[in-house]
């Protein structure tokens, strides 16, 4: 599969080579004579300071351009919303939806004009401005537009004049505002989406108000109030003081005077008690919605701060976060206890509870991680549960022990007498469940208030090194954080938006508000990471050498412009920084033949075509409609004449700028007109740039894409190369001050480098840049930018001792300053991004028959567990192993003994740093050994596909370190090479292996089924799979059911006893399962001559159940030799015979058996007596190896798949398919035959 050159050179990849500065001859001190450095660190610190008027500024627009505003498409918004909203079928009806969706697009460009209108006035006010708002806001012109809104800044301002690219990622953020595509935090998508969709349900609501108790509104609804249920008036509500003021009219004030008297809401809630207590049903009404805070609403300047920098710092920010969570925690706190205490008078199928929420409960609270799960098993649970199906689910639970429902320390000591209980005898499931809710809730408010009492004991001396002062912060914020994560669980929210559900706007309009700009997190990241910073300084700072463009282009035409020339001499690099002011002219000095001399590197290309090209050739696009065909003649004849411009091709391009605005996805532009528009560019490059580089691909290609035109045009215009200038030059600058002189380092280009040392990667690529062979046939290229930093020495650092006993200083690297310098190149430089994606794969593993296929996951008693196998299932050249242990470091060991000198469950920053540490250390272990084996057996590798379900047991990676895993593997993936590989050998630095399409983050892998030689699969079942027969555990009958739900389900079962063991035979009903596929095997029979493990709660231990033993136990008033289930039916049994029975049907089924105390972990089968102490093909196979090995063989499901279909294979593996393949597709020279097991023959047994 990875033979030849089919998977290399598909795409380019971006990476950034690190290396130091080491200041050449009287550098050093030009630096401090300059205050190169200490000019940078103002500007950082400025930086900060600035931030917060960003948001000022817009702030003035959004308020200006809103103010006067006047929606004039509200009626046609609010009538198909209704329209489609009116019953469960409109919603359905796609061309509804798909009409609404027109109109509130249209509303949202009404929305956006507002802007456009407010900036035209502030264009005639502020005559500077020229360009449009969202470039000026966006950009360095928003520095003179704040200055004249706040003038005492502009000093300020003014400095940042130069260095607007510092807030490159922050005005992207704020570009984000104005969009009118529904985005997560824009203006318009606050104001239509969430409340004017949120106004629309209120204005309903008291239309049913109104229509059912007329008197009751007249009576107590004044005219003033009843007008906020106008469509109209909306458009007050769309900045934030008249937001404020609704929220008021509907949960606090009347209109009169804006005095509190009786809410709008509270007189609907006492009309509707009244109105309960004299029917006999209890009655529905509306209570009114809060509209949410407008983005950019609140009133206070923010204050951004990035990092904490020292003791103060954290002080200061300790003391406002302690300020501002005081009045969130005693909201959260009001909010909680109050429907806890008072449950019954919410709307509790209106209140909701997340899924992932309900695992956590479940596995905090309930004797099983899956409790809760269990008993809604009709599949997967519903993203958002509400309390009243889980108050009914809770209800239909046959009452158990409360040992056997809650976790022991909810249970232990209890007291039926003791008003101190957290569970109680005498109350149902749910009741108990909010007991536990309440108590973990008040233990960490009273946690709180206690903290805040020792945070204001903390001095401001070396807060660090104080344990105890440190631990008080922790516990802090951790307490904080926990009211934080226990309200969210009622949050209606999924990817970061707002999910619109029937609420009880009794409940939500508090949470909301409460809910509102609670930011705690941030917070706790910055104190985390305050504290938990090495004593070594790591902060460094961006060095610009007063030049805001400084090291932007390495172009030779700019570089008296951006400052940077890189030189060579003999086997040595340096970087060349010119003086602001000083400007060369190399002239005559490239011209000699230097005996000593320096190579300066000559750089040329064109980059941004698709902005360059335009600009050039259309110089006058914007006014072509203001200028008469003989005016723009006469002033563009150089053009016509040269370049074949016309009025056509003017035309043309205007159209094409028009469509592009406008057009809809997947419409393409007319294509005879688009060929006119790039042929037209085509010659142009031709005629200007074929002397400079090599465009004969480029002449006679056929395009029909623009953007693969812009992209063909900006691949070939590189050109690299070399010329001699003397080195007396260079010297006698840097005499004069006239230039600063860096040597690029790392210790490959140390004078005592070991000829037989190995260099590092960086170091490869970076000469691979100037490669004569790279140049001719380009893969390596220089990007476009480069970056210096600078990081201070560290004071005061300690000595340890080496391994031979001497004193060596610790950390020495950080003894001294450091300026860092990072240059960006590209790989694959010559590719044209062939983005087949995974049809491209599908094809070659079509043609390629010797795959083999790789599972990898983690465990709780290995880190990580890999199988590897062929297509008969075999399991490849013993590849089936825990990677516990790597490169001789058991990291299994070193993570048990960090975990087991916990002394209690909250441990220390410092401590989860090193676990971090640790845990990213073996993850590039791990992903050495998985490329490795990817390249060894030509294999895809199998993921389980955690976006399913995450399993919550107890695996020592957990979910956030196996997605850093995947990602790194795939960015590994990206642009695979070995080290041991010769040059134009596969796997060579400059034939890298490309399995998988190009990844940035993990967004570009999440959720997909495929990317390339990566798959992701469900791992349901795959673990309790017999390996020899393919038994799972497939009949499901409730432990806590119904007596007669267990005896009807158990009749369905032909319970038989010979041989001294009992049988049970059944039949599969797969018609039930609602699937497409049916079963190919339907009838199944276990045997109950087996032992199983059965934890019991109340003796903390877990216990050898001889079933077979117990059974006879049951039946002992049975005749055995007689129908035993006509016995059944017949015998008046009680509810504890049938969970009898129940569980130790439920035990023969339970196929994986483990006792983490003992270390005992083993598969079972009650069907075919296969267990795993008996090895499987020769290998012990424990659990986590059946799991490895069953997930293996779902990719051949997969492989089987995309030969059958490889553009669009269907890899989605349901339980029906995992059965059907097991039980059709057996291979009996692979299994080793299994020893009977010595069966014991039972004593006094009825026959």
């Amino acid at each position: 599969m990875f033979k030849g050159d089919a998977f290399t050179g598909l795409y380019e990849v971006q990476k950034t080579l690190r290396f130091e500065l080491v200041p050449i001859g009287l550098t050093q001190s030009y630096l401090e004579n300059d205050w190169v450095i200490q000019k940078d660190k103002e500007v950082e610190e400025n930086y900060g300071k600035i931030k917060a008027y960003f948001d000022l500024i817009h702030k003035e627009f959004v308020r200006q351009s809103l103010e006067n505003a006047w929606l004039c498409q509200l009626d046609d918004f609010y009538e198909k919303y209704i329209e489609l909203h009116n019953s469960l079928e409109t919603r359905k009806d796609k061309n509804l939806a798909k009409q609404f969706e027109k109109v509130m697009k249209s509303l949202k460009k009404e929305f956006v004009s507002f802007f456009d209108a407010k900036w035209n006035e502030w264009k005639q006010k502020f005559s500077f401005l020229k360009k449009w708002w969202i470039d000026v806001l966006n950009e360095k012109e928003v520095l003179d537009l704040m200055a004249e809104f706040y003038p005492d800044e502009k000093e300020l301002f003014d400095k940042f004049d130069k260095f607007f690219t510092y807030f490159s990622n922050f005005k992207e953020s704020r570009k984000n505002f104005y969009a009118d595509d529904g985005r997560a935090w824009a203006i318009a998508t606050r104001a239509i989406d969430e409340n004017l969709i949120t106004f629309i349900k209120n204005i309903e609501d008291f239309k049913k108000l109104n229509s059912s108790f007329r008197e009751f509104v007249n009576d107590n609804f004044s005219e003033e109030d009843k007008q906020i249920f106008e469509i109209d008036f909306y458009n007050n509500c769309l900045l934030q003081p008249w937001i404020d003021k609704y929220n008021k009219i509907v949960w606090w004030y009347s209109l009169e005077n804006w005095e509190k008297v009786q809410w709008l809401n509270e007189k609907i809630n006492n009309f509707k008690q009244n109105q309960n207590k004299s029917n006999s049903k209890d009655l529905k009404f509306p209570r009114m919605k809060l509209l949410y805070k407008q983005i950019l609403g609140d009133k206070e300047k923010k204050v951004y701060i990035d990092e904490i920098r020292d003791d103060k710092n954290l002080i200061d920010l300790i003391d406002n976060s302690k300020r501002r969570n005081q009045i969130k925690i005693d909201n959260a706190n009001d909010i909680i206890n109050d429907f806890i205490n008072n449950n019954a008078k919410f709307e509790l199928d209106k209140i909701y509870l997340t899924r992932q929420s309900i695992n956590t409960i479940s596995s905090k609270y309930f004797s099983s991680w899956d409790y809760i799960r269990w008993y809604f098993w009709t599949g997967e649970l519903q993203e958002f549960v509400s309390f009243y199906d889980l108050k009914e689910t809770f209800w239909k639970i046959e009452y158990e022990t409360l040992e056997n429902i809650f976790k022991d320390c909810y249970v232990k000591g209890i007291n039926t007498e003791s008003q101190n209980n957290i569970v109680f005898e005498t109350q149902g499931i749910y009741e108990n469940f909010l007991n536990i809710f309440k108590f973990e809730f008040n233990q960490n408010i009273s946690q709180i208030s206690l903290l805040e009492w020792e945070l204001d004991k903390i001095q401001n001396e070396d807060i660090k090194k104080n344990e105890k002062q440190v631990e008080v912060i922790k516990n802090y914020f951790d307490s904080v954080m926990s009211v934080y994560k226990m309200t969210k669980y009622f949050s209606l929210e999924k990817w970061k938006k707002r999910v619109e559900l029937d609420t009880d706007n009794n409940f939500y309009n508090d949470f909301n508000e409460y809910l509102e700009g609670f930011e705690i997190w941030k917070d706790y990241n910055l104190v985390r990471n305050y504290i938990t910073k090495k004593q070594v300084n790591t902060d460094k700072i961006k060095l610009n050498f007063d030049n805001s463009q400084f090291l932007t282009w390495w172009d030779k035409d700019k570089e008296n412009e951006r400052l940077g020339i890189i030189l060579r001499r003999e086997w040595k690099y340096y970087l060349w920084i010119l003086k602001k002011w000083n400007t060369l002219n190399f002239g005559d000095y490239l011209q000699k033949e230097w005996e000593i001399f320096y190579e300066k590197m000559n750089y040329k290309q064109l980059n941004n075509v698709y902005r360059q090209l335009p600009r050039l050739l259309f110089p006058l696009t914007k006014k072509l409609n203001e200028l008469k065909w003989d005016e723009l003649k006469k002033y563009l004849s150089k053009y016509i004449q040269n370049f074949w411009y016309n009025e056509e091709i003017a035309q043309i391009k205007i159209e094409f700028d028009i469509f592009q605005e406008s057009k809809e996805k997947w419409e393409k532009f007319d294509i005879d007109k688009l060929r006119k528009l790039i042929e037209y560019y085509k010659k142009w490059v031709l005629a200007l740039y074929s002397d400079l580089y090599d465009l004969e691909f480029i002449k006679y290609k056929n395009y029909d894409d623009l953007s693969i035109f812009y992209s063909d045009v900006e691949k070939k215009m590189y050109n690299l190369n070399f010329t001699k200038i003397d080195k007396s030059l260079i010297d006698g600058k840097v005499k004069s001050w006239e230039l600063y002189l860096f040597q690029i380092y790392n210790k490959d280009f140390s004078e005592s480098k070991k000829e037989w040392s190995t260099e590092n990667i960086h170091t490869k690529y970076f000469k691979l840049l100037f490669n004569e062979k790279n140049l001719q046939n380009l893969v390596v290229k220089l990007s476009w930018w480069a970056d210096i930093f600078f990081r201070d020495k560290t004071e005061n650092l300690k000595f340890k001792k080496d391994k031979n006993g001497q004193e060596i200083l610790d950390h020495r690297r950080f003894s001294q300053d450091k300026i860092m310098f990072h240059i960006s190149i590209t790989l694959n430089a010559n590719c044209w991004d062939k983005y087949w994606f995974n049809q491209y794969v599908n094809e070659y593993m079509n043609k390629e028959r010797d795959i083999k296929i790789i599972w990898i996951d983690r465990w709780e008693k290995h880190l990580a567990y890999y199988c590897v196998i062929d297509k008969s299932w075999k399991i490849f050249n013993n590849e089936i192993w825990t990677l516990n242990e790597l490169n001789w470091v058991n990291y299994l060991e070193k993570l048990e003994k960090i975990e087991s000198s916990r002394k209690d469950s909250r441990i220390s920053w410092w401590e989860i740093e090193n676990i971090k540490e640790l845990k990213n250390g073996y993850i590039s272990q791990v992903i050495n050994k998985l490329t490795e084996l990817i390249v060894k057996y030509n294999a895809i590798i199998v993921f389980e596909d955690l976006n399913i379900w995450f399993k919550r047991w107890r695996q020592k990676i957990e979910k956030q370190i196996y997605q850093k895993l995947e990602l790194a593997l795939a960015k590994k993936l990206n642009y695979l090479t070995q080290k041991d590989k010769k040059d134009d050998e596969i796997l060579w630095n400059l034939k890298a292996l490309q399995l998988v399409p190009k990844v940035n983050d993990y967004q570009d892998i999440w959720n997909y089924k495929q990317s390339w030689i990566m798959f992701y699969v469900r791992a349901n079942y795959t673990s309790v799979t017999c390996p020899n027969c393919w038994l799972r555990k497939n009949l499901y009958i409730s432990n806590s059911a119904t007596k007669e739900n267990q005896k009807k389900s158990l009749n369905s079962i032909a319970i038989k006893y010979n041989d001294w063991k009992f049988s049970f035979s059944y039949e599969i009903d797969d018609k039930s399962w609602k699937q497409k596929q049916s079963l190919n095997k339907k009838k199944f029979i276990v045997y109950s001559d087996i032992e199983r493990f059965v934890y019991s709660p109340l003796e903390k231990l877990t216990k050898v159940i001889d079933v077979n033993k117990k059974l006879l136990e049951l039946f002992r008033d049975f005749n055995l030799s007689l129908d035993i289930n006509k016995q059944i039916q017949e015998k008046d049994l009680d509810s504890v015979f049938f969970k009898s029975l129940t569980h130790l049907f439920n035990l023969i089924l339970q196929l994986r058996n483990s006792d983490s105390k003992d270390n005992k972990d083993y598969i079972s089968c009650p069907s075919c007596y296969y267990h795993s102490n008996n090895w499987l093909q020769w290998f012990e196979f424990n659990w986590d190896a059946n799991w490895a090995y069953n997930i293996a063989r779902k990719g051949i499901i997969l492989l089987d798949r995309i030969r059958k279909n490889q553009e669009k294979p269907d890899l989605y593996v349901s339980d029906i398919d995992w059965d059907n393949f097991v039980q059709s597709n057996q291979f009996p020279n692979t299994i080793i035959p299994i020893q009977n097991i010595e069966k014991q023959v039972p004593l006094n047994i009825k026959i």
